[in-house]
């Protein structure tokens, strides 16, 4: 059998962090889960790529600016590198919904960037994001999906895609593709 692939999309409100209706909009609200280090060191020590992938409206919006979503992106980059943690890169739509690009999720934009800029096939990968958007981006390209729960449901497309799997955490999404590729192995 094959080693299987180890590149993962993580969604970033909801998933990595806590979210601040309507947008985490400054660095002040961003706040980590707690379990969220963990997860990301065990899927790195067991060889994953991480890609962040986030829909980012409140730049559409007008919400907050471009300058301070990379400022929020700097200060989360600095605090995984202190913990000896990365993302393999981090990709995000600053559009809303009524731009009706092929970044922002459902559509696969994003995911087929980082399949062309880092040469890999999406076909096996695995993508994890508390919305059913998440999932459908993920459906669209053959990633297994995972869905974290949380307050947002995503409703306008949740008839439309399945996840593979629910959990309440990131940390409980890294056991389930960590024990995936240790059965595969």
């Amino acid at each position: 059998m094959s080693a299987p692939k180890k590149y993962i999309f993580i969604d970033r409100d909801g998933v990595l962090n806590t979210t601040l209706p309507p947008y985490v909009s400054k660095w002040t609200e961003f706040v980590w889960y707690p379990w969220t280090f963990k997860a990301l060191r065990s899927l790195l020590k067991n060889g994953a790529n991480l890609f962040l992938i986030t829909n980012q409206s409140g730049v559409g919006r007008g919400y907050f600016s471009e300058e301070t979503l990379q400022e929020i992106f700097a200060k989360m980059k600095n605090r995984l590198n202190q913990s000896g943690l990365q993302f393999t890169d981090m990709y995000y739509c600053p559009h809303s919904p009524e731009d009706e690009c092929n970044c922002r999720k459902p559509a696969p934009g994003m995911l087929e960037d980082a399949a062309a800029n880092y040469d890999f096939e999406l076909a096996g990968s695995w993508l994890i994001g508390d919305h059913y958007t998440d999932i459908a981006a993920g459906n669209a390209v053959g990633a297994n999906t995972i869905l974290v729960k949380s307050l947002r449901d995503g409703s306008e497309v949740r008839d439309q895609c399945q996840p593979d799997f629910v959990v309440s955490n990131l940390l409980e999404a890294s056991e389930i593709i960590i024990g995936k590729w240790r059965k595969a192995v």
